[in-house]
């Protein structure tokens, strides 16, 4: 029973940790090539850890502590999140707009520096965080297809409107994730 146990957190962190990832690619490989992708696999793995082990293992203090630590993380690096952030969109922005020679207002003036694709990593490490909490949700409690879907849809039914469509890898995350959650409900 415990061998039992042990595969069913290892298959859900393994889904989870492929879910993350594919929604982060359509950001990566369609608008943020500067990101480190190593650096964001090994984000999304550690938080999907966390997260299964929290959620699945009804360990709810875990989560708390754990939570407390990464909003503490959060406040003490705000400078850099902001400036990431800013990076991003500046960088989405400029990728909705190629394709069709569109001309997207409103970029956000960020001084260009050195650090920029530090930021960048850090601002979608964030992000990735929150994703793979979001994810793990899904795997553990929902086990359905519409909420794989619906966490993925939008942000890729953006891009590939607008022309920015990502790379093979991406889509076959997307679908390994889906196609596996939607298997948890048989179990």
């Amino acid at each position: 029973m415990e061998e039992n146990r042990e595969i069913s957190y290892i298959v859900r962190m393994l889904l989870t940790t492929i879910g993350s990832y594919g929604i982060i690619r359509v950001l990566t490989s369609c608008a943020l090539f500067q990101v480190s992708d190593m650096a964001v696999i090994f984000g999304i793995l550690a938080a999907a850890v966390i997260c299964v082990y929290g959620l699945y293992g009804r360990k709810k203090h875990f989560l708390i502590v754990t939570g407390i630590l990464f909003a503490g993380l959060s406040v003490l690096s705000f400078g850099i999140l902001r400036a990431g952030f800013c990076h991003i969109y500046n960088d989405c922005m400029t990728a909705l707009e190629k394709p069709y020679g569109l001309s997207l207002l409103g970029r956000i003036a960020v001084k260009e520096t050195a650090a920029r694709p530090l930021q960048e990593t850090i601002a979608v490490l964030f992000i990735a965080v929150l994703v793979t909490f979001a994810a793990a949700v899904i795997v553990i409690y929902l086990h359905s297809m519409l909420g794989t879907l619906l966490s993925i849809l939008p942000l890729l039914i953006l891009f590939v409107s607008l022309g920015a469509v990502p790379d093979s890898c991406t889509f076959f995350l997307c679908i390994s994730y889906v196609l596996g959650v939607s298997a948890l409900q048989g179990q």
